[in-house]
């Protein structure tokens, strides 16, 4: 005997599920990983862990800043509410009835009047420097 059984091909050379032997290739060569594929996957899989790892790190280190940032904004405002409150004691421990007295009486001060006073327009910012005597 020549070992053909007849029929069609696959079923007739000992296939369990009925494929022929070159679609049983196919599917060897399908399922088959190259060590090319293998070592490329390695080394994206090495990358996205690092990559991973340094997100992490810098994530951390904006959740660092961020802490220090909010307790920096927090001592801030412990100052500034202490500052309000020295400019609230020193403002009302000045009378300024007695200072009044002092400018009229002794220094013989007075209220400008309306053709003394002089108005500068500024358009950079809220005051005006004077560089030179006011004429």
């Amino acid at each position: 005997m020549n070992g053909y059984t007849g029929g069609s091909g696959g079923a007739a050379q000992g296939y369990a599920d009925g494929v022929s032997l070159k679609t049983a290739r196919n599917r060897r060569k399908a399922l088959a990983v190259s060590r090319g594929f293998v070592l490329f996957l390695a080394i994206m899989s090495c990358l996205t862990v690092l990559m991973c790892v340094q997100y992490l790190r810098l994530k951390e280190t904006i959740t660092a800043q961020t802490r220090v940032n909010n307790s920096l904004m927090s001592e801030l405002n412990t100052l500034k509410s202490e500052n309000d409150a020295l400019l609230e004691n020193v403002t009302n421990s000045i009378e300024w009835d007695h200072v009044k007295d002092v400018a009229i009486n002794e220094m013989h001060m007075k209220y400008a009047t309306e053709d003394e006073v002089v108005w500068y327009n500024t358009e950079s910012s809220g005051y005006v420097r004077q560089y030179l005597d006011v004429p």
